[in-house]
């Protein structure tokens, strides 16, 4: 996400690193979108379209956000080890655990309002369970540690070692270890040309293909949908495909909207995906918890209200922590 977001301007030119961004605002969209419809089907109850959208988003939105920092990680695999260190510290593992705290302490205190239930708020287990979503930035961190240990390997021993992590992840079940997938998916797009990785995205028959890949897991998804959903959605191996088709498209949309008039907006809301990622939860539950309790209970009107909140307003809230200097002490850059 925004933690390896720098190096694309290094490493690619502007309007290709617009793409890239744009497609990171896609991801994050994603991500809000399927929590927004996680919270709204747990406090209405779970209906089989809800659950056909929640396997979908799943099979795309992490496996695109993984390779895209493994894509662009390039500077941060050959800077000098004490750079390499404070990227981890400062980018990594400060807001992990800032935020991990802080929503360790909303999901104690509103436990009987939210869909999280804790009974304990120990804040020592953030060292080992990451509460929430902050598994990714946990998971992230281990990726980028792991592909810079790896980096004197020829490309297709990392590679493998990816594959590997892939298909390990998708079969485990204990700890962070199905989140193996998503580290695979990073030490495999390490390895990769992020020009030629556009480039083939761009091509027509390529989108045909990714369309047909992206085709099967929904195939798959509307299968899973009959019964309600256990453990996390979208984690076998049969994803796989729609996860390279969905990757792959949104980096074709990423080409294509930065030629338009929503490109720089997109652009924009793609470089401020990590303050949004660490907040949006805290602001999708809260609205949430309004407006259900103030009798609003249809599901699209929900919905079209907590998806635009849970991205702009921490988009706001970034916004006003940049005058105030206050980024770097939230963990936002």
């Amino acid at each position: 996400m925004t933690a390896l977001a720098d190096p694309a301007r290094v490493l690619l030119p502007a309007r290709r690193a617009a793409d890239l961004d744009i497609a990171r605002a896609l991801g994050i969209t994603l991500v809000v979108a399927g929590h927004a419809l996680i919270g709204v089907e747990r406090a209405l109850g779970e209906t089989p379209a809800g659950r056909f959208a929640l396997v979908l988003i799943y099979a795309v939105h992490m496996p695109l956000f993984f390779f895209l920092s493994g894509l662009l990680a390039r500077t941060a695999l050959t800077e000098p080890p004490a750079a390499f260190a404070r990227r981890l510290a400062t980018r990594f593992a400060w807001p992990y655990l800032l935020w991990s705290l802080i929503l360790l302490g909303f999901h104690a205190g509103f436990s009987d309002l939210t869909n999280t239930r804790v009974a304990l708020a120990n804040p020592l287990r953030v060292l080992w369970a990451p509460p929430s979503v902050m598994w990714f930035l946990y998971v992230l961190a281990a990726a980028l540690a792991t592909a810079r240990l790896l980096r004197p390997l020829p490309a297709a021993a990392t590679r493998g070692i990816g594959a590997a992590l892939v298909v390990a992840g998708s079969l485990l079940d204990a700890w962070l270890l199905p989140y193996l997938r998503f580290a695979g998916l990073f030490l495999i797009a390490t390895t990769l040309e992020a020009e030629t990785v556009r480039r083939q995205a761009t091509r027509p028959a390529i989108q045909v293909a990714a369309a047909a890949l992206l085709a099967s897991g929904a195939v798959f998804a509307a299968l899973a949908a009959a019964a309600p959903l256990t453990g996390y959605p979208a984690a076998e191996l049969r994803y796989l495909p729609a996860a390279a088709g969905g990757i792959l498209l949104v980096l074709a949309a990423g080409d294509a909207l930065a030629r338009t008039a929503l490109g720089p907006p997109l652009a924009a809301l793609g470089r401020r995906t990590l303050p949004i990622f660490l907040t949006h939860i805290l602001v999708l539950a809260a609205l949430r918890i309004v407006l259900v309790h103030a009798g609003v209970t249809d599901r699209g009107l929900l919905l079209a209200l907590v998806i635009p909140a849970g991205l702009l307003l921490p988009l706001a809230a970034a916004a006003a922590a940049e005058r105030l200097r206050l980024s770097r002490l939230l963990g936002w850059s």
